[in-house]
């Protein structure tokens, strides 16, 4: 699963795996920071992962467009299931697309403190 915020001059993307999330620091993927995955966390993002509708996934309607206005980051959640790739259109990060709300805030929880730089 992949989660990126970004706006002209900031950037982070999330890898998060079964074991691991690295995050990239800037555009250039040059700086990033490495943690470790829970196992509890790891079921309860793929418990919230297998809540959502696959079909209308690529077609989820953001809630708000202030991303539009450079208000606030642009979001957008990747997933990959096999072979499969299922790209979330653009929403304003912090809201977004209620059916994908729970995963995005899981996903952002996972990703935070006890990272270490490289």
């Amino acid at each position: 699963m992949v989660y990126k915020y970004y706006t002209r001059g900031f950037y982070r993307e999330y890898h998060v795996q079964q074991n691991k999330v690295k995050t990239f620091l800037d555009y250039a993927k040059s700086k990033f920071t490495y943690r470790e995955v829970v196992p509890i966390d790891w079921a309860k993002a793929l418990d919230l992962l297998n809540k959502i509708d696959f079909k209308e996934f690529e077609n989820l309607e953001a809630p708000s467009n202030d991303r539009h206005t450079d208000q606030i980051q642009h979001g957008e959640l990747t997933i990959k299931i096999n072979t499969s790739t299922f790209r979330s259109r653009s929403f304003d990060h912090g809201n977004p697309p209620d059916q994908i709300k729970a995963l995005v805030t899981h996903l952002l929880y996972m990703s935070e403190d006890d990272a270490i730089q490289k």
